[in-house]
């Protein structure tokens, strides 16, 4: 099929919990990380000033190639689905990396196909949580 255009998609933040910890608007996100060794020359810092600075992270949004973690860069994406999102991470104070990323491979394909069976009504919300915690428990570093 064809999908739904953005126009008929939304988002909501993660209903906040009674006297859960964290704020209503903290995101988790798929972010670029980037390694800078020590003895890297002073050129590849001035580099990375440059192509993670608004200008530039305001060209790739106008281009739509994705949401960027710049703040003041939101006005610039014209997708109707993702610029509310950009407006919300101008105003959030937190942003942390994907579960499945920040859970490494193994635990995170779990969080990922648990995560798909829940939405699907095949897997309950108890079950998914055992079983990626017993994947955490399996590969702990």
């Amino acid at each position: 099929g064809k999908g739904l255009p953005d126009e008929k998609l939304g988002w909501f933040f993660f209903p906040e919990v009674k006297g859960g910890k964290g704020k209503a608007n903290d995101i988790f996100a798929s972010v670029d990380g980037w390694l800078v060794t020590s003895d890297a020359p002073k050129e590849t810092v001035d580099f990375m000033k440059v192509w993670l600075g608004k200008d530039i992270q305001t060209k790739l949004a106008t281009a739509g190639l994705f949401i960027p973690m710049v703040k003041g860069t939101a006005a610039a994406i014209q997708s109707p689905l993702f610029r509310p999102l950009a407006e919300e991470v101008e105003k959030s104070d937190w942003i942390e990396l994907a579960m499945d990323q920040l859970l490494g491979s193994d635990t995170g394909l779990v969080f990922n196909d648990e995560s798909a069976a829940v939405a699907a009504g095949s897997a309950s919300a108890e079950d998914a949580t055992k079983a990626i915690q017993s994947a955490f428990e399996r590969n702990k570093p």
